[in-house]
């Protein structure tokens, strides 16, 4: 049996709609480099399970139970059998090929590499960024991370499109969309932290790398289309809620409780300022009110988690 040089790491939960377009463009995406697909699901309930058994060109892993992103591609990345780990997000499609991101990683000083991610319309998506300080992230929802003469501290992603055309050597984290990274660099750091369900995993694993000495490099030379939110006005309650938590784990764990109680305080407060405004949207607006109302709640059950975040500290003094 031929040992493959890539091992390409698939988390699915319901998406049956993506996967057959995902798994054709990453057949194609590599000329020089030997590939296994390694599919985990999830738990699925929309065919996915079904679909995913029946084929005999993956390696199919089932999953009893969600394991969110993180678990699922923990799990996954057991079976591998490649030196280098390709994780790519199951909605997604290669447009590119991609060798030159895998060439990247014969540099030993990098750690992990991400390329440039696109919507399906190609319009450019956020998907490199800077460190998540607990002041960053209440600057970053003020609403002023377009506004590039403002200082960098403003914004948590890079909003400048132009930025996503160059090579980037050295960035603070890359998006867990897709990116290659070393099997003996992931096994080093452990892999994801399954604390984080989703959201801020990738920069979890990011500062893990450079902790370990290592570059996070990103190159806009290899392109992947990622229907991230595809159809949807906003990312919905549960997900500001699973963020808000997320924010919560990763300030504790890199800047102590100090600092999670002034992130969950200062946060709590720009949420209920937003979920005010889009409550007053909804009343001037008819068309959009329900839009608007379901904003507004989304932003108050949130800016009220933040606050139970806080007394949860106070609770274990």
């Amino acid at each position: 049996m031929t040992v493959p040089d890539i091992s390409i790491i698939i988390v699915n939960y319901n998406g049956i709609n993506f996967l057959e377009d995902c798994i054709v463009s990453l057949k194609k995406a590599f000329e020089r480099y030997k590939t296994e697909i390694i599919i985990i699901d999830n738990a699925s309930i929309d065919g996915s399970y079904e679909w995913l058994k029946k084929r005999n060109d993956i390696l199919f892993v089932p999953s009893e139970e969600n394991l969110g992103f993180t678990g699922g591609n923990n799990v996954a990345a057991e079976y591998a059998s490649g030196k280098i780990l390709l994780f790519i997000n199951n909605d997604t499609v290669v447009n590119t090929p991609m060798d030159y991101l895998i060439d990247q990683l014969a540099d030993e000083s990098i750690g992990m590499i991400g390329c440039r991610l696109v919507y399906g319309d190609q319009r450019q998506q956020f998907s490199i960024g800077y460190e998540h300080t607990p002041l960053r992230i209440v600057l970053s929802w003020l609403g002023f991370e377009k506004k590039h003469k403002l200082p960098k501290l403003f914004r948590r992603v890079e909003t400048n499109p132009a930025e996503y055309l160059i090579e980037h050597s050295s960035v603070d984290w890359i998006s867990g969309a897709c990116f290659a990274i070393r099997q003996s660099v992931w096994k080093t750091v452990g892999g994801f932290d399954t604390r984080f369900f989703m959201y801020c995993e990738d920069v979890d694993l990011s500062v893990r790398v450079r902790q370990l000495g290592l570059r996070v490099s990103y190159t806009p030379k290899c392109t992947v289309t990622h229907y991230e939110g595809a159809g949807r006005v906003w990312i919905g309650t549960p997900a500001l809620i699973r963020t808000v938590n997320s924010y919560h784990l990763y300030t504790t764990k890199y800047y102590g409780k100090i600092g999670a109680v002034f992130t969950s305080l200062m946060l709590s407060g720009v949420f209920y300022a937003r979920a005010t405004g889009y409550f007053l949207q909804a009343i001037l607006n008819t068309e959009k009110s329900k839009v608007q109302h379901d904003k507004s709640s989304g932003y108050a059950q949130a800016g009220t988690k933040l606050l139970k975040n806080v007394f949860v500290f106070e609770h274990n003094k």
